[in-house]
């Protein structure tokens, strides 16, 4: 982590980061890889909105849905 990186985030964004990070836990590494995408998906619309520029979806979608299928296994 960056020293100052919470200075930077909003409250919102820094509890999503910090719960990228997993503990020994199975089920919690799960939890912090779709929390990781989700925060990637916010970001990535809200950097693509301040440059006017479409959000592709598409693939997101497609990676989660493939990540739910890997832990159904």
């Amino acid at each position: 982590m960056g020293k100052y990186l919470k200075d930077y985030l909003p409250d919102s964004y820094w509890e999503m980061y910090e719960n990228t990070y997993s503990d020994h836990n199975y089920e919690h590494f799960w939890d912090s890889i779709f929390i990781t995408c989700e925060l990637f998906r916010t970001l990535a619309k809200e950097v693509a909105d301040s440059f006017l520029l479409p959000c592709p979806t598409r693939d997101n979608t497609n990676m989660s849905i493939f990540l739910k299928h890997v832990i159904a296994f």
